[in-house]
């Protein structure tokens, strides 16, 4: 990866991590779950890492199980998706993933 690619993904995550930021710090609330009334399958993700910042794990598993995946996601997103030496890997752990986030989805909405 060139260096100014580089650059520009870790501009790029910095930015979202800002977005997210503002989101809680100002108390602003989820579009969707304001605009359709559900819970959007990323709900739940901001308390859940301020949990984990406060030092309970379990709490944070509460809030949105996927948590742990994010920085997994940012890894990928700065190696272009090639973590491993192997595709099939890469893909079987994204495929993972989005089926994790769908139950997580499943599961706030049935709570």
């Amino acid at each position: 990866m060139k260096i100014a690619h580089a650059k520009e993904k870790l501009l790029t995550l910095f930015l979202l991590a800002v977005l997210v930021w503002a989101r809680w710090q100002f108390q602003i609330p989820c579009p969707i779950r304001e605009w359709v009334g559900i819970p959007c399958p990323g709900c739940g993700m901001s308390r859940a890492y301020y949990c984990l910042l406060h030092g309970s794990i379990a709490d944070a598993f509460h809030w949105h199980a996927m948590f742990w995946s994010v920085p997994l996601l940012g890894v990928y997103y700065m190696t272009d998706g090639r973590l491993f030496q192997k595709r099939w890997i890469d893909y079987t752990i994204l495929i993972a993933i989005a089926v994790g986030f769908a139950a997580n989805w499943v599961w706030q909405l049935c709570r």
